[in-house]
């Protein structure tokens, strides 16, 4: 994935959480609710696409974090 789509996704993950909790807590109608669910999928969907980018999160080392000093054992 490129990224300006991961860049997106990140921006979008959080607001579709934010967007569905309020949805579903704020208001007591079935079709609310509806919304409410279908934007907690689409939360999900967009973290498990950030989560297992094939070049992303996974691919990278933890000695990366550290910026690439290896850790002595």
């Amino acid at each position: 994935m490129s990224p300006a789509r991961v860049r997106t996704l990140r921006r979008i993950t959080p607001a579709l959480f934010l967007l569905g909790m309020a949805v579903m807590v704020a208001f007591d109608r079935w079709f609310t609710l509806l919304a409410g669910v279908g934007l907690m999928l689409a939360f999900v969907a967009c973290g498990v696409f950030l989560i297992a980018d094939p070049g992303g999160f996974l691919d990278r080392d933890a000695d990366e974090d550290d910026g690439g000093a290896a850790k002595a054992p």
